[in-house]
């Protein structure tokens, strides 16, 4: 049967870290150490993948996907921000 598999949502946000922090061996060690990135990656109070599969993962965040994922949460930020400025607008004319 071997080790079940990671969460891929838990490994992509922990490879978002490596692009932050030092290297992927940090970044495993300092989700493992946090609470707060605990909570960020989703892991909570399960086991922390380990450097290996990280590393066997990290060729899938290149530069493309990198900026496409940046365009993604601007876009989310802008639609939430004009749709919060409009919704202000019209609470103020009431």
């Amino acid at each position: 049967l071997g080790r079940p598999s990671e969460s891929l949502e838990a490994v992509f946000r922990m490879l978002i870290g490596v692009v932050v922090m030092p290297g992927i061996r940090e970044t495993s060690e300092a989700v493992n150490d946090s609470l707060t990135l605990r909570s960020f990656t989703r892991i909570y109070c399960k086991s922390v993948p380990n450097y290996s599969t990280l590393r066997r993962s990290d060729h899938l965040l290149t530069a493309v996907v990198l900026k496409q994922i940046s365009e993604y949460i601007v876009q989310g930020a802008k639609k939430l921000h004009n749709h919060s400025f409009a919704k202000g607008i019209e609470g103020k004319r009431s």
